[in-house]
């Protein structure tokens, strides 16, 4: 194939393509915040798609429009035995706690190199605050039963923070007080403040956070805020360095979206 590209120049304005990140941490934070959020610009991805359907089975009410996705939940309450997570690992690491906030068994499965990977952690870990893990020799499937209650653990922060913003969301929902979330080797930082973030703007009890060694939930009663939360996703850096290379070239193009 011969291709002929001639100069040409841009202009204009475009929206950076949406952060699966922060997308799927919104998801998250709509199923366990309670009432109703509004997410703005979602994104429409592959792993984007799997966490609505994951918080659909966990009990959400879901509405699409062009450029926004209404979400209605009053928490964790399974309509299904069975959640997927397609090919996402951050689904996995995060909702598989958040699904354990539920009373009832379910089984967590997903597809592709997920299946590959290992979940030991989630043998380690869950079983200390109440939950029964049942996995295939620490992969999936994983068959979960709780209710997660939220007690003093120490977790291995240098293999992913995605299992600490489960954990840390699905605390700030079950209302811990007075127990801390000790981590070691924490190599995410900007995911966690991250998470932190969305857990902020959709109204969650916040921990506070020692230096990223510890996040300890005080003893007040967290009171959940009865307005409608209403989140923006941000852009994607990585997705929008093409944009701004495009834009150094070949501009001058305004990219919307990305968070400095």
């Amino acid at each position: 194939m011969i291709a002929i590209i001639k100069p040409s120049g841009l202009s204009g304005s475009i929206q950076a393509p949406t952060s699966k990140s922060s997308m799927q941490r919104a998801c998250a934070a709509a199923l366990v915040a309670k009432n109703r959020s509004v997410i703005h610009h979602p994104g429409h991805s592959n792993d984007d798609k799997a966490a609505l359907d994951i918080i659909k089975k966990l009990g959400a009410g879901i509405t699409i429009n062009p450029e926004e996705i209404i979400i209605d939940s009053m928490g964790v309450d399974p309509v299904t035995s069975v959640i997927h997570c397609g090919e996402s690992g951050l689904s996995i690491r995060m909702f598989t706690p958040i699904a354990a906030l539920s009373g009832s068994e379910i089984t967590i499965d997903g597809e592709g190199s997920l299946l590959t990977r290992p979940m030991d952690f989630f043998d380690e870990i869950l079983p200390q605050l109440g939950v029964a893990v049942e996995s295939n020799k620490g992969k999936l499937p994983i068959r979960i039963k709780g209710p997660l209650q939220p007690k003093n653990i120490e977790i291995d922060g240098s293999l992913s923070s995605q299992f600490l913003t489960g954990l840390l969301m699905a605390f700030a929902a079950a209302d811990a007080k007075g127990v801390s979330i000790k981590v070691n080797n924490l190599t995410s930082k900007p995911y966690v403040d991250l998470t932190l973030n969305v857990m902020k703007q959709f109204g969650l009890k916040l921990p506070e956070n020692k230096e990223y060694q510890e996040f300890y939930f005080p003893r007040t009663t967290h009171t959940p805020q009865l307005t409608t939360h209403e989140y923006t996703v941000e852009g994607d850096w990585s997705g929008g360095a093409f944009l701004l290379a495009a834009g150094a070239i070949g501009g001058p193009i305004t990219i919307r979206g990305l968070d400095s």
